[in-house]
């Protein structure tokens, strides 16, 4: 017998072993169970004793509800738990709508995953954006300046969306606070860039021009990961002109990597 339920600190071993099965071990589930337990809206299935599935919803800025850390222990996949796991958070969602917290559900997949592709239009969702993944290396780097984050217009480059990793948050004022919260600003050659605290490869430059990008990578390079850097390019723009500059795409095709779903209340 399965039952549905707010997940919670004893949770931790069950959730750390669905990782251990996820992105050959590399799961980011267990550095976020802290800060999801305090967020709420983190939800799992529980099946012979133990948490076999897992679904959060965080609530964005502009109502948004966005889905994330949907698992499945490789025990139990092909079964039908990821399926009923989105359908829980759906009815989860609806309620949250209803008392007014958000007007939107979205997510973010990668463009391979044909089951979370195929979930999110059985269930209403449409795509509504398309994104590729850029990453880039050097051994060059100079210390950046510590900067701030005035406004939300300086993310000139960005239109409907910014990408902080693999969330997606509406480029509106009120975003602001929580780019503030989530990201580290700095200045090289007169031109700002954010880094994602938690992930220090993941970098949101002000402007992605390739002037400027071609500017400011020492400065980028300095805080990142073995100068290892990723960038999020939105598909309206060319990404192989940044191949000039050095960065490649995450996988040797043409179409963007990372879609996004979108369902109206």
């Amino acid at each position: 017998m399965m039952k549905f339920r707010d997940l919670n600190e004893e949770d931790r071993q069950d959730i750390e072993d669905i990782a251990r099965g996820t992105w050959e071990g590399e799961d980011y589930l267990p550095m976020v169970f802290d800060e999801w337990l305090r967020e709420g809206n983190f939800y799992g299935i529980e099946k012979e004793g133990k948490i076999i599935a897992t679904g959060k919803i965080t609530i964005l800025p502009d109502f948004v509800g966005w889905l994330e850390g949907l698992r499945v222990h490789p025990d139990y996949r092909g079964r039908g738990y990821g399926r009923r796991m989105h359908e829980y958070l759906l009815k989860k969602s609806e309620e949250l709508s209803k008392r007014g917290d958000i007007r939107t559900l979205e997510y973010a997949t990668y463009f391979r995953n044909e089951g979370s592709i195929y979930l999110g239009l059985k269930t209403g969702f449409d795509i509504v954006k398309k994104y590729y993944g850029m990453e880039y290396e050097s051994s060059q780097s100079k210390k950046p300046q510590a900067s701030q984050l005035e406004s939300i217009d300086e993310l000139v480059s960005y239109e409907e969306y910014i990408p902080c990793g693999w969330i997606f948050i509406h480029k509106t004022h009120d975003a602001l606070d929580y780019l503030r919260e989530k990201c580290m600003v700095f200045s090289y050659e007169g031109h700002k860039f954010l880094f994602l605290k938690e992930h220090s490869e993941e970098v949101i430059p002000m402007e992605l021009k390739v002037d400027i990008l071609k500017k400011i990578l020492p400065g980028i390079a300095y805080h990142s990961s073995e100068g290892r850097i990723s960038i999020i390019v939105p598909d309206n723009w060319d990404y192989k002109i940044y191949e000039s500059l050095g960065f490649r795409k995450w996988e040797n095709v043409t179409e963007p990597e990372i879609w996004i779903f979108r369902k109206k209340f």
